[in-house]
């Protein structure tokens, strides 16, 4: 059985002031009609073998996420958002209730897959390799040298077009990633496959207190429905790690498998920028906008008419309380001024 498990825990503050602590971008409408979280979830029904899936977020998250996905899934609330690897370990464990065997696949409730018929597929590559015992990931074949991603270094090759992992490296200036693809390395998407059992026995060979604190928020927690609240006090007190952290640069299991789907995780607003459809001067537009010689910019209006004139490469996002003007090449900076906001702007 393969259970789904969509995390939903982040605030996408690299998108401010449009993704915020409230209202995160997960929950936006960005490239389409469906919200990004609803996208995610439709392109489940590509899968075969699989189970109803498991949601992690917040409990200010819970009302968004049973309105947007209709049906209520089964819905973990973190206490405090602690990073990806809690979050996964407690959706693993409510994964094994269901199916001692089951595999999960980890999907940020964020992301854009261009082409799912091929997702699909890589996904059932990815259950046969985590079938087999591998802490299987995605890395996503770049198409340029991007510096607002992570990379993996594919090592041995092992079966079913996946490879050993050599590596993980963070976020690399523009030379160092021009390199890693004349190299081979993979964007590191955060898409995960495995036995939910076997993460579990990883999680607690390499971050054992963390493991034993998420169990013991997970048998403390209290179930209403299908939403189950994890337990404060042991939660509270779990060291905020990546699943990458916690476990995969440390298992001698780790696989990744090369993907090309069309995938973005929207991380910034010049990502956006790109994956829109820009006229004949290069701009990308949404809302009452309205422009004279301005070239290659984003400008978007959510509540009001937004003029512009004579710019260039631009992002410019207006909202009902805010308006954000910054330079395509700041996009990823955004991200620390919005940190020092006022709560009521966060």
């Amino acid at each position: 059985m393969i259970i789904p498990v969509i995390l939903s825990g982040g605030s996408g503050t690299r998108l401010w002031p449009l993704s915020r602590k409230a209202m995160p971008k997960q929950f936006r409408s960005l490239t389409g009609t469906n919200t990004l979280i609803q996208d995610t979830a439709s392109r489940l029904t590509s899968l075969s073998n699989v189970d109803r899936p498991l949601v992690v977020c917040g409990a200010a998250h819970v009302n968004r996420v049973i309105d947007q996905l209709g049906v209520a899934p089964s819905i973990l609330i973190e206490p405090a958002a602690k990073n990806t690897a809690p979050a996964v370990a407690s959706a693993c464990l409510a994964a094994v209730e269901r199916d001692a065997n089951a595999i999960v696949v980890v999907l940020p409730s964020d992301h854009v897959i261009g082409d799912v018929t091929e997702f699909a597929r890589m996904v059932s590559l990815a259950t046969t390799t985590a079938g087999q015992g591998y802490m299987t990931t995605f890395g996503v074949i770049p198409t340029y040298a991007a510096t607002g991603y992570g990379y993996i270094q594919p090592g041995r090759p092992i079966a079913h077009g996946a490879s050993r992992i050599a590596a993980f490296v963070e976020k690399p200036d523009v030379n160092t990633a021009t390199r890693y693809l004349e190299e081979g390395f993979l964007w590191n998407a955060g898409i995960f496959v495995f036995r939910a059992a076997d993460f579990l026995t990883e999680l607690e060979i390499h971050a054992p207190t963390m493991f034993e604190l998420v169990t013991t928020a997970y048998e403390g927690s209290t179930l209403t429905g299908n939403t189950r609240l994890l337990d404060s006090d042991s939660w509270n007190a779990i060291e905020p790690l990546s699943v990458d952290y916690a476990v995969m640069e440390s298992t001698t299991r780790g696989a990744v498998l090369p993907l090309s789907c069309g995938w973005s995780d929207i991380g910034s607003w010049a990502t956006l920028y790109d994956l829109g459809n820009a006229d004949k001067d290069g701009n990308v537009v949404g809302g009452q906008v309205y422009l004279s010689n301005v070239k290659n910019s984003y400008v978007r209006s959510e509540s009001k008419p937004v003029v512009v004139l004579g710019v260039h490469d631009l992002i410019i996002v207006e909202t009902e309380d805010s308006v954000l003007v910054m330079h395509r090449d700041s996009a990823e900076d955004i991200k620390t001024v919005a940190e020092r906001l006022p709560d009521d702007l966060k």
